[in-house]
């Protein structure tokens, strides 16, 4: 295996997984093609929890200070019982999260944390990020992967010491390693809602 191929990681799928993914390998100096089947990269999802773990994480790849304009930081996760609101119980985060964990507990829309992950990547010359890009096939070796991307009508081959699938739910990678899986109804739901922090709603909720 060559020289740039022993340096090299594939990934395939540009969202918070694969980002996060190609940040932390260009940090330790590998060089990183980054794969998504989009033709560009939109804002998507709702609201996410990203607990101190996260954050710290975030943090060491210059992430975390992008995205705090646009997180909230929660005083506690408080939990009611739907038909009376009496409360349940309560578990204090704000400061008392960042005393204990040294890092903080944010929520904030998953698209304001693609747009601070895409920020610092454009600083990285060492990922190549081409959109419009489908998988088609993969090949592995004991050293080695490559994966076969369809871009415009062309086919290009990518190979590297390894090859990620973050590519989703419905993962191309993970269907070609022979991993598929069904999912399977849990028979639970959740609903969920996004407001604007500065609406009546939401300062009421803050």
């Amino acid at each position: 295996m060559d020289d740039t191929r022993s340096r090299q990681v594939v990934i395939a799928g540009a969202g918070v997984a694969g980002l996060t993914a190609a940040l932390a390998f260009s940090e330790r100096g590998y060089l990183v093609r980054l794969f998504e089947q989009a033709p560009r990269l939109e804002a998507a999802g709702a609201g996410i929890q990203l607990s101190p773990n996260a954050t710290r994480i975030l943090r060491q790849l210059g992430v975390l200070d992008r995205l705090l304009p646009a997180a909230v930081r929660p005083e506690a996760v408080v939990l009611k019982d739907a038909a009376t609101l009496r409360e349940l119980a309560r578990v204090p985060l704000g400061e008392a999260a960042e005393r204990r964990w040294q890092a903080p507990y944010l929520v904030a829309h998953r698209a304001d944390l693609q747009d601070a992950l895409m920020a610092r990547l454009a600083e990285r010359p060492d990922i190549s990020l081409v959109t419009g890009a489908r998988v088609g096939g993969i090949a592995t070796g004991p050293r080695h992967a490559t994966a076969t991307v369809e871009i415009a009508g062309k086919t290009v081959e990518a190979g590297g010491f390894l090859l990620i699938g973050a590519d989703g739910v419905w993962s191309a990678i993970r269907a070609f390693g022979g991993f598929a899986a069904k999912s399977r109804f849990s028979g639970e739901l959740a609903w969920r809602a996004t407001i604007s922090a500065g609406s009546v709603a939401g300062e009421a909720l803050a």
